[in-house]
């Protein structure tokens, strides 16, 4: 993903990873704190994604 927003995956035995995704074919390659893993794109249940939202600055405010 170009923006290196982080993903939850859950897997069919119902682990929980989190990290940022790298480009991979049949695999998800995620990078977190603990180093990378790989989990098969068969083993995936649901992925979830964090978006961070950007907050403009109020000209008004002081």
């Amino acid at each position: 993903m170009r923006n290196r927003q982080q993903l939850t995956i859950r897997t069919n035995d119902g682990e929980t990873l989190r990290g940022i995704p790298e480009a991979c074919t049949d695999r998800v390659k995620l990078r977190n704190d603990h180093g990378i893993v790989h989990v098969p794109v068969a083993d995936i249940e649901h992925v979830s994604r964090l978006i961070p939202l950007e907050r403009k600055k109020d000209p008004s405010s002081t």
